[in-house]
């Protein structure tokens, strides 16, 4: 009940929310850092090109998301068997892997990179069958896993070294907690020009609207990312309102390197859960 009520609330947030709504970032980052806004023609879902300040992307070449999946019934006793065979109920696993991959070219303005992604979401669950009028099919997830990758090739490689982007997430709905569907925990890095880069999800309870005033929503969802080199934030991105916030100090390859990155999360179809963007 408590995640139908979840889902319900974050929708109705969602639904509510425009172009002008962000998150609110912290005053001490805040003043260290450059906002860009990402400007994306179309959906996130379409193939137009994604820009950000000095930072832009080609059309994006996208393949057909497939789907594959597995149906194992459960074994059950000789009782049970004929129990269920008596109200005509049937019940399984089901399996469901998906896969997505796309490309397109960016460009800081100086250097052009190559970039080439794909991501995969294996989820399992309970499916109950019935051929009674009153229930006819119920499925329940318990559990899923989702990775995600993009590598970013230079067009000169004797100027540049390549990019990695690697980003991961599991859950186990078996664990019960309070509020468990906002508990989606995405993590990753990003190694570039030498460095490591980690990125974790952020929870965010505090944005703010067209006209600079501050809310509090009633729960915190995960609607931002943090880069960290080392204990510092270096650059986050706001999911919701699409920003790039990027601190002033870094070299030209790493700004280059997590705007590029930026692109690629915010160009993914799988990854459409609570906060993923």
């Amino acid at each position: 009940m408590k995640n139908c009520v979840l889902f319900v609330l974050v929708s109705m947030l969602l639904a509510c929310g425009t172009p002008n709504m962000q998150i609110a970032i912290p005053n001490r980052f805040k003043e260290h850092a450059i906002q860009y806004p990402v400007k994306i023609a179309g959906t996130g879902e379409g193939r137009k090109p994604v820009q950000l300040g000095p930072y832009s992307t080609s059309r994006i070449k996208r393949g057909l998301i497939t789907t594959r999946g597995r149906y194992n019934r459960n074994e059950q006793s000789l009782l049970q068997e004929n129990l269920l065979n008596l109200f005509q109920i049937e019940l399984g696993t089901l399996r469901s892997v998906q896969r997505d991959k796309f490309e397109y070219s960016f460009t800081d303005g100086k250097q052009s990179v190559q970039v080439l992604a794909q991501e995969q979401e294996i989820s399992e669950g309970a499916r109950f069958k019935s051929n009674t009028r009153w229930v006819s099919e119920v499925y329940r997830e318990q559990a899923f896993q989702y990775a995600f990758s993009a590598r970013f090739i230079p067009q000169n490689t004797a100027e540049r070294d390549e990019w990695n982007l690697v980003m991961y997430s599991n859950h186990d709905w078996s664990v019960k907690q309070p509020f468990q569907a906002a508990d989606f925990n995405e993590g990753g890095l990003l190694v570039a020009a030498g460095d490591t880069l980690t990125i974790t999800t952020v929870r965010v309870q505090r944005v703010i609207d067209k006209h600079g005033q501050e809310h509090a929503m009633p729960f915190a969802i995960p609607f931002a990312y943090e880069f960290r080199i080392g204990d510092e934030v270096c650059a986050i991105i706001d999911t919701w309102g699409k920003n790039l916030w990027l601190y002033k100090e870094l070299d030209e390859s790493t700004r280059s390197a997590i705007a590029a990155a930026t692109t690629a999360i915010l160009s993914r179809r799988i990854q459409n859960r609570v906060g993923a963007g």
